[in-house]
């Protein structure tokens, strides 16, 4: 469909759109490896000197329980578009990573 599509348009948002396609079909829901590893190996018993550490990571894992997702990021990556779309996105994105870090503060403290 997108290559199709390509010869009406702008052409860099398609080639943009054929190489990162496959993005949209990930599931959020699976942990990368390595903070499997660390939910697999955390302990309720917090302690110096790694406390704060351990304190971030129960942080982390309670957000996860509790959303099934891990905090969104703040930032998107440069594409080919207008510049007020990617601004109004990048606002998007930048006010669901604030209200994302607000839950892991109330977590941490």
């Amino acid at each position: 469909m997108l290559k199709a599509m390509n010869k009406f348009v702008v052409a860099e948002n398609f080639d943009e759109a054929l190489v990162a396609y496959t993005e949209c079909f990930k599931n959020s829901q699976v942990l990368p490896d390595n903070i499997s590893r660390l939910f697999a190996n955390f302990t309720d018993e917090i302690n110096a000197p790694s406390s704060q550490f351990w304190i971030m990571t129960k942080a982390l894992k309670a957000f996860y329980e509790t959303n099934n997702r891990l905090p969104v990021q703040g930032t998107i990556p440069d594409m080919i578009s207008l510049p007020e779309y990617y601004i109004t996105l990048q606002k998007i994105y930048l006010a669901k990573s604030d209200a994302d870090i607000a839950i892991m503060r109330r977590y941490v403290e």
